[in-house]
């Protein structure tokens, strides 16, 4: 695992958010476990976690123990980026039960949000969420995605998604200044 960032640090415990890499055997069979638990047949898989990791980006916080030597996982993001735009595509998102409504789903997707901008120049960030997860509807919308359509049947009949996207603050700032622009013309 590459440590990106470290969020809490004690003599005790040490929180950071790392990128996978395909020789973190251990962790990659504990995220497809939970996700075949979570997703059901929607989990990522053996089949795409490896090419996630390769050509994508998975992010994972860990808790590693200073006492007893071992580490968790808490929270799990699957990021592909498009070809065409600067936008980036989360694919999938979790925190395991355990560490859930803690935080710790906020703090590694504003991270995310933050390392994808500065290092990828990226402006838009698309997922799709199913609409009866509340929670996970809230936590997005917290972090600025808005919903932009509701995708029905996006994944087989009654499967519906809501497509939410965040548009990153350089985005932002350049739709208010062609607000601002338009707004000026139509004065005129």
């Amino acid at each position: 695992m590459k440590e990106i960032k470290i969020i809490y640090e004690d003599d005790k415990i040490k929180r950071s958010i790392n990128l996978l890499e395909n020789s973190d055997v251990n962790e990659i069979d504990e995220i497809l476990s939970y996700e075949e638990k979570i997703f059901g047949e929607g989990a990522i898989g053996m089949w795409n976690i490896k090419p996630f990791i390769k050509y994508g980006l998975v992010f994972v916080l860990i808790e590693y123990n200073k006492v007893n030597k071992k580490s968790i996982l808490v929270s799990v993001s699957e990021i592909m980026n498009s070809f065409e735009e600067s936008k980036s595509y989360l694919y999938g998102f979790f925190t395991f039960e355990k560490y859930t409504k803690k935080g710790y789903g906020n703090t590694l997707l504003s991270f995310i949000k933050e390392y994808l901008i500065i290092k990828y120049n990226i402006n838009k960030i698309e997922l799709t969420v199913d609409p009866n997860n509340i929670n996970a509807v809230k936590l997005y919308q917290k972090l600025d995605f808005e919903i932009i359509e509701l995708l029905k049947d996006e994944y087989g009949i009654n499967e519906n998604r809501y497509l939410m996207l965040s548009l990153q603050k350089s985005n932002w700032q350049k739709n208010d200044n062609i607000i601002k622009l338009y707004c000026r013309i139509v004065r005129l």
